[in-house]
């Protein structure tokens, strides 16, 4: 068969008023680079492919119309990825025909109110997908993003996005591959979900298919899920992402964000994503998968993704791909404790904690008790009122119990509000009457004072001659048990020590020869 072809270079080609748009009946048109074809007018003025028409585009073609292809092909041919066609109309432009579309790079911006861009069939973009304008309504058609490369999805917004099926191709990389889905025509029925690519991989995985919708078989009252301590109490109900590959990946993870702008009564440090099976049939299946604090999970309390001028839910590390909420829980706990421990030290027990987290903490009170039921204050410890640093606490109880004893720490918000952590127990040795040694006895250069045990606090040794006049002195802190005292300043004679320490005062003789 003859094929005609109609080459465009630096040419403006208008049809305007009640045309007929452009019908290829079977030619090779060749759009060359900085070439414009204006394909004008109403509903009418689209474009016709069939035959076995082509298109060869390096330039630009701005179509106000339909979009028809029943040539049994993709249309475009010699595809170099530097070809655009521009959806620009008024009114609703359809996409479709008996045959798919492989485009190089598309706009939509399209004015139109209602339906502005429907698909008939599948359209597959190459390359760039640009969003300026118009909502993107695919039915049960898929709007086909071949590039992996995430940035070639741009200019998305709440007034241009994809109502329905929204498949990306996932390269072997570290890009973010925004998915600009919703549920409706408005600027408020527009969800938008990030994945940031951690090298997602697998020999056959290629892609992910996304879009939006309600939130269905869910009672919040099956909720189970439970994120460090805090239990989710309901999903939103404004709607779900729905996010599946053709094939899950054998490797690699990702981070997802899941914008929050038009998901409403959220509060910062209680939402978070939540996941489960595409065809869950019960809330019982909401999981937070990765869970906890950190990478992978979410971060801590006032971090990304926990607040909500952050404009997103964000959970780190994730691996699997299914249904995806956005999952609401109460008050977060005031403080994300670490560890809690007592150690006995001879005579003196340390008590240590440590936070990871702290929402408002006031102050901390440490209990003590004999038999684990009555408790009693031995003091209190300053909080450090918001933190998301770990911070480390300690305390020394100086009159340790001989046997086992407990300790309990109250944790008290600014508003009064407190919750108790513990108890723990901890056993401590018999305590031995404490003992005073002076030697040698009689001296000459120096003479050592030492005690049974070592014990801590504030203290003082003086040493007083027969007259009562005072020959030494010296005053400690800390821990200690032992003193060697140089004496061969004083004269031959009798003379008196006086040891005062926390637990009891000492007084013995000793004689310099």
């Amino acid at each position: 068969m003859k094929r005609t072809f109609i080459i465009l270079a630096s040419l403006l080609l208008c049809l305007a008023g009640n045309a007929q748009g452009i019908r290829n009946n079977g030619a090779n048109i060749v759009v060359t680079s900085g070439a414009w074809i204006y394909i004008d007018g109403d509903a009418n003025g689209g474009f016709l492919n069939e035959n076995g028409g082509l298109i060869d585009i390096d330039g630009n073609i701005v179509v106000e119309g339909n979009w028809t292809n029943n040539a049994a092909n993709s249309v475009f041919t010699n595809r170099d990825n530097d070809g655009w066609v521009r959806f620009k109309g008024t009114g609703t432009e359809t996409i479709g025909g008996t045959a798919d579309t492989r485009f190089e790079y598309v706009e939509f911006n399209n004015s139109a109110g209602g339906t502005p861009i429907s698909l008939s069939r599948n359209m597959i973009v190459e390359g760039i997908c640009r969003f300026t304008d118009g909502v993107v309504v695919t039915g049960s058609n898929y709007l086909i993003i071949e590039s992996t490369t995430g940035s070639d999805v741009v200019g998305y917004s709440n007034a241009s996005f994809v109502n329905g099926n929204l498949r990306r191709y996932i390269g072997d990389n570290t890009d973010t591959y925004p998915f600009p889905v919703g549920d409706g025509l408005t600027t408020s029925d527009y969800f938008l979900a990030e994945l940031i690519n951690g090298n997602l991989n697998g020999v056959s995985f290629n892609y992910i298919d996304a879009k939006f919708g309600p939130l269905a078989n869910h009672n919040d009252g099956d909720i189970v899920a439970v994120e460090e301590t805090t239990p989710y109490t309901s999903v939103s109900a404004d709607g779900v992402w729905f996010l599946d590959p053709d094939v899950a990946p054998t490797a690699g993870n990702y981070d997802l964000k899941l914008y929050t702008a038009n998901i409403t009564s959220i509060s910062d440090n209680q939402f978070a994503v939540l996941s489960r099976p595409t065809a869950s049939v019960t809330a019982a299946d909401w999981v937070c998968a990765p869970c906890g604090f950190g990478d992978p999970g979410v971060n801590i309390n006032g971090g990304t993704g926990r607040m909500v001028a952050d404009g997103y839910a964000l959970r780190l590390g994730m691996s699997t791909f299914s249904q995806k909420g956005v999952g609401k829980t109460g008050a977060p706990l005031p403080i994300k404790l670490l560890t809690f421990d007592a150690e006995c030290f001879g005579d003196y027990t340390v008590v240590s904690w440590v936070t990871s987290s702290e929402i408002n903490n006031d102050y901390f009170t440490i209990e003590k008790s004999t038999n684990g039921i009555d408790f009693e204050e031995i003091t209190t410890v300053q909080g450090a009122g918001t933190s998301n640093a770990n911070i480390e606490y300690s305390i020394i109880d100086e009159m340790a119990m001989p046997g086992q004893s407990y300790y309990r720490l109250k944790q008290t918000d600014f508003d009064n509000a407190f919750e108790y952590f513990g108890p723990i127990s901890v056993v401590c040795a018999e305590i031995e009457n404490l003992k005073f040694t002076l030697y040698p006895n009689p001296a000459t250069n120096q003479i050592t004072l030492a005690l049974s045990k070592s014990i801590t606090g504030d203290g003082s040794i003086r040493i007083f001659d027969l007259s009562g006049r005072l020959v030494y002195s010296n005053y400690y802190s800390g821990l200690f048990n032992r003193f060697t005292i140089n004496i061969s300043n004083l004269a031959p004679g009798i003379y008196y020590t006086k040891l005062q320490t926390s637990l009891e005062d000492f007084t013995d003789k000793f004689i310099v020869e």
